[in-house]
């Protein structure tokens, strides 16, 4: 029989070890089926769902009243609350990625199939082609199909072997350097500069200043959450290898709005916590930006 403490151990093991929640709410907001099933209503009032919503209200409420009210006893000046927002939110990112032209067949994005790498560079590409239109909304179709060609420098074309999730054929991730080589690489050949940063907030500070910014962040240990379309039920899956591409977030968490190319369709856009993020042990922090004509 099993020591029941060693299964707890495991058990907790095993949750701490997701690094990919798929969120689509914003962090600290509990979701709806968060009420306890336990609690009686007798009809009258409010029901326990609403008075958790009214109770939320409440809060908010008395948070902006706070606010204004310091707003109108001292003299107007910068706050961490106005600046707290930065780079895009989450809807208009899925908007800005994840929409175009592609219905036909089973491709959704030009990227599919791609390097997990080389698949946040194109979706930078495409996102920063509709945030500046002169950089033309072909860039991104493009780009895929020079990766895609039989005339690719070296390190991108060793990247492109290792397949999407960038290892080697014992299994082991390819070098952190390397996958940096190949980013760079088919980032200044788009017309995009590159620049090592120290941390995903410098680029957070940067969207805050209006300056087109995102950030590839090249993940070791990724494990995604894949979800049964027939059941519904979830399950974990270690990726290895892997890198998203953050676009926006919030100075206060800090908290991510982030593209994760994983799965079948090409990706998703989702809210990463900064634990989320650590827990998937990012190697890299490269800081795109396009080069305006």
């Amino acid at each position: 029989s099993s020591d029941p403490e060693s299964t707890a151990e495991n058990e907790r093991s095993r949750s701490d070890s997701s690094r990919s929640p798929r969120e689509r709410r914003r962090p600290g907001v509990p979701p709806p089926d968060s009420i306890p099933e336990d609690v009686e209503w007798d009809g009258h009032g409010p029901s326990p769902a609403e008075g958790s919503a009214m109770g939320q209200f409440k809060h908010q409420k008395a948070f902006l009243e706070q606010v204004m009210k310091l707003q109108t006893e001292a003299p107007p000046q910068k706050t961490s609350i106005a600046e707290a927002a930065a780079g895009l939110p989450l809807e208009a990112a899925q908007a800005l990625i994840l929409l175009g032209p592609e219905t036909e067949g089973l491709v959704k994005v030009p990227w599919q199939g791609l390097p997990y790498d080389l698949s946040c560079l194109a979706a930078a590409s495409r996102m920063f082609s509709r945030l500046v239109p002169s950089l033309g909304e072909a860039k991104c179709s493009s780009l895929c199909s020079a990766l895609r060609g039989s005339d690719v420098p070296p390190a991108i074309a060793e990247v492109l072997a290792a397949g999407q999730s960038p290892s080697s054929p014992s299994g082991s991730p390819l070098p952190v350097d390397l996958r940096h080589a190949a980013l760079e690489t088919a980032a200044v050949s788009s017309g995009f500069e590159l620049q090592q940063v120290s941390s995903p907030i410098e680029s957070l500070k940067a969207m805050l200043k209006g300056k087109p910014t995102a950030c590839c962040v090249l993940l070791e240990n990724y494990i995604a959450v894949v979800e049964d379309p027939m059941t519904g039920m979830e399950d974990e899956k270690e990726v290895g290898a892997s890198c998203i591409l953050i676009v926006g977030g919030d100075l206060l968490g800090p908290s991510f709005v982030a593209f994760d190319p994983f799965g079948e369709s090409g990706g998703e856009v989702n809210y990463w916590s900064m634990p989320d993020l650590e827990n998937s042990k990012p190697a890299a922090y490269l800081q795109l930006s396009p080069i305006l004509p």
